[in-house]
């Protein structure tokens, strides 16, 4: 019997075993912590936990060595008091904050424990990384044109002397 992306998997299948063990092993790469911690912090310099495993969490608390996770702390100055947006997932693209990046594991996770099939997650992981980086050399694009736009009205205002 056939499988459909979305649609449960046979108890028939002859793969089931299979499916089973990676299903148990996707299960386990997802993260602990499907939420990010918003926290008001201080101007200062934080060590943010890179690695899921500080019981201080989202700060480190040396873990990572303790336990040989082969993660380090990422080092944050803040240069004024703020609200963080702290990643929990340690998933996000752009560590230590948050960019939403818990959703797709929390769906993923409930698809796995619902046994659907997951596998159209891989082309839509695909889609977003290249969509991404478009928005990003689109983003610096623009920040290049409008570079050049403010050196030529600098260029118009003060206009270098002629000789």
């Amino acid at each position: 019997m056939g499988r459909r992306p979305g649609s449960k998997y046979s108890p028939d299948d002859p793969d089931r075993e299979e499916i089973a063990r990676i299903r148990e092993r996707e299960l386990r790469e997802i993260p602990k912590k499907l939420a990010p911690c918003i926290r008001e912090e201080k101007k200062g310099t934080i060590a943010y936990c890179a690695c899921g495993e500080s019981e201080k969490d989202p700060y480190c608390d040396g873990s990572h060595a303790r336990k040989n996770t082969g993660k380090q702390p990422k080092i944050v100055e803040l240069k004024e008091d703020r609200k963080m947006a702290w990643c929990m997932c340690k998933k996000s693209e752009i560590m230590p904050s948050c960019n939403g990046s818990h959703a797709k594991y929390r769906m993923l996770k409930r698809e796995l424990e619902e046994g659907l099939d997951t596998s159209v997650h891989d082309s839509i992981q695909g889609k977003n990384i290249r969509m991404t980086q478009s928005m990003r050399d689109n983003l610096k694009a623009w920040r290049d044109e409008q570079k050049k736009l403010e050196e030529e009205k600098k260029n118009k205002e003060n206009p270098p002397p002629s000789h």
